[in-house]
Order: structure tokens, then C-alpha cells, then sequence
């Protein structure tokens, strides 16, 4: 009696030990998208003369940080530019992607394609308003809206 006790005390020690050796679980980890865009802030009044046919300004940046692939920056104003102008915008590139310079309208235009991951500030706008006929207007604005879309 004594010896069949022995062994089941034995036999628990042994599957008690064994069973806390290993344990295992599985973690799953998920970034969720990050697309993010912010401009440095608003370009100098475009100041229309009798002696220019265009006005350039490349003093404001932009920032971006995406963690996925296959995205592009589309661009559009909120509404229609007076008669007689035309407002063109391009951006500095990150690394990787190509740029494009387009003429902005209601529609949205492709700026930059072919992102993938990426985290770059302090990238330049260029901006070129267009003057072919003197607006009837002594003033206007618009807003130029940048969005990351899928490519």
C-alpha cells in the first residue's frame, strides 16, 4: 500500500511539474492607419498688377505621415476661381512618389502619387496663380483642401 501511494504521489509531482514548464499564447498586434497631412499655415496675399502675368509663392510647407502603401495626395478648392485666373499648385515629393503640377478646380486633382510609408515634414508648396484676363473683382479667396486617398 505503502509503495502504490508512493507512486501516485509521484506520478502527481511529475504531472504537476510538467504541466507548468511551458505555457504559451498568442499575441496579435494591429497599427491602425495613420494618414495625416497639416500645411505650415497661409501663403501672402496674391497682389494682382498691371505688369504680371503670373505670381509665384513657394513659402508655405507641408507634413506628412502615412504607415500604409499605395497612396496619393489629391488637391481641390472650395469654389470657382474668378474669370481670367488660374490657380496651379505642386508639391516637393517624398521620397519615393512623384509630384505633379495641376491646375486646382472643384475637382479633386492628383498631386503627388505612389506613397508608401512614410514621415517627412517641411516639404515645399509651390503655387502659381495664372492672370490671363484683370478679374472684375477687388478681392477673393479660396481654399486650397489637401486629402490622402488610395491611389
Amino acid at each position: 500500500m505503502k509503495q502504490l501511494l508512493a507512486i501516485v504521489l509521484v506520478a502527481i509531482f511529475f504531472s504537476t511539474a510538467y504541466a507548468s514548464v511551458t505555457a504559451t499564447q498568442k499575441i496579435t498586434i494591429k497599427v491602425e492607419a495613420i494618414n495625416e497631412i497639416s500645411v505650415s499655415g497661409d501663403p501672402e496675399t496674391f497682389l494682382i498688377s498691371e505688369d504680371k502675368s503670373s505670381i509665384v509663392d513657394s513659402s508655405t510647407t507641408y507634413a506628412i505621415t502615412t504607415n500604409q502603401t499605395n497612396k496619393k495626395i489629391v488637391a481641390n478648392i472650395d469654389k470657382e476661381l474668378p474669370k481670367g485666373l488660374t490657380l496651379k499648385v505642386q508639391l516637393d515629393p517624398p521620397e519615393g512618389a512623384t509630384s505633379n503640377e495641376v491646375a486646382l478646380s472643384t475637382t479633386q486633382q492628383d498631386v503627388i502619387l505612389g506613397m508608401g510609408p512614410v514621415a517627412a515634414k517641411d516639404m515645399k508648396i509651390h503655387y502659381t496663380l495664372i492672370v490671363d484676363e484683370k478679374p472684375e473683382i477687388a478681392e477673393s479667396s479660396v481654399k486650397v483642401v489637401f486629402t490622402i486617398v488610395d491611389n
